[in-house]
């Protein structure tokens, strides 16, 4: 079956790249329906001012009614390079799967 819509939530509001306990942002991605699912991807983004700067991809299958939870650990998102593109700021959670969109803010704090 394929999917009509996607909500996602987060663990908490605020995180920061500087604490253990506010390094990782956790998103839970829940499926509509949540049963019946064949193979249905969701790209799952964090971006600033609209710019992806990590990406990951959540396959449904099957019966899903709590969905699954993405990480992304601030800590370990660098370029290249290996420089971080996580500072203080506005960032966005954001889900998609062709049309249906599910999108969260959240603030990043230096403490």
């Amino acid at each position: 079956m394929a999917l009509t819509g996607i909500s996602i939530h987060l663990n908490r509001g605020e995180y920061s790249r500087f604490e253990d306990t506010r390094s990782v942002v956790k998103v839970r991605v829940i499926p509509t329906p949540d049963t019946d699912l064949t193979s249905e991807s969701v790209v799952v983004w964090l971006e600033k001012k609209g710019i992806p700067v990590a990406t990951q991809t959540v396959v449904f299958s099957g019966s899903s009614p709590k969905g699954t939870v993405v990480e992304f650990d601030l800590t370990n998102i660098n370029d290249a390079d290996g420089i971080t593109h996580i500072n203080r700021g506005t960032y966005k959670i954001t889900a998609v799967q062709g049309s249906l969109i599910a999108g969260q803010t959240f603030k990043v704090a230096m403490i």
